[in-house]
């Protein structure tokens, strides 16, 4: 039988530490990824983990405020709902949330199975 499991948002704590809040949503409902709910106070920046493309790769669901993504060579606004997945071990990333506003999102970090890295070695090469 498939089971379905909630989090409401009233029973989320989050700690600051420099602007950041992240914490870990459903520990452990699936072992090969961890949801991680992040706030950025505004003004404030964050840089994300820089994981081993063997290991892990991570997506990065902003979900409500304003801020950008900057990377060594480009930046990219977000002003909207959206999604971004970093180049995996290749760029490291840094997320600033506008003047104004806090900048809420999820982060995905998946474990890499052995038939992801074999696909992604493939698109890779």
């Amino acid at each position: 039988m498939s089971k379905m499991k909630f989090q409401k948002g009233v029973d989320t704590k989050l700690e600051f530490f420099d602007g950041f809040a992240k914490t870990t949503m459903l520990p452990g409902a699936y072992e090969a990824t961890d949801v991680n709910k992040c706030v950025l106070k505004a003004g404030h920046k964050w840089e994300a983990e820089f994981y081993n493309f063997e290991d892990k790769v991570q997506m990065i669901f902003f979900v409500d405020g304003k801020g950008y993504i900057t990377l060594p060579n480009q930046a990219f606004n977000i002003t909207e709902p959206a999604v971004f997945v970093p180049l995996f071990d290749s760029e490291k990333f840094v997320v600033k949330a506008a003047e104004n506003t806090d900048l809420e999102f999820l982060q995905f970090v998946c474990k890499q199975s052995d038939f992801d890295k074999k696909m992604m070695n493939t698109i890779r090469t």
